[in-house]
């Protein structure tokens, strides 16, 4: 695998990362007296948002990551 290719995957995952974090960051700033991260509907709704909002469950990402997965298990 090229080098550059392979940067620019591990870029974006680190990107979607940062982006799932900031939202949640933003969830508890914005409902901080609501929110009980320790209630898991609380949690599980955070994460469910946090998951659409920053492309964690686009279906054309889930597609290439699967493609990714595959092709490193037939090595």
């Amino acid at each position: 695998m090229d080098n550059g290719v392979y940067h620019m995957n591990m870029q974006d995952e680190v990107n979607q990362v940062v982006i799932h974090e900031l939202i949640h960051v933003f969830d508890d700033c914005r409902a901080a007296p609501m929110v009980n991260w320790a209630n898991c509907p609380h949690h599980d709704c955070s994460e469910i948002r946090a998951g659409h909002l920053s492309g964690d469950c686009h279906c054309k990402r889930e597609f290439l990551l699967c493609q990714e997965d595959s092709r490193i298990v037939n090595k």
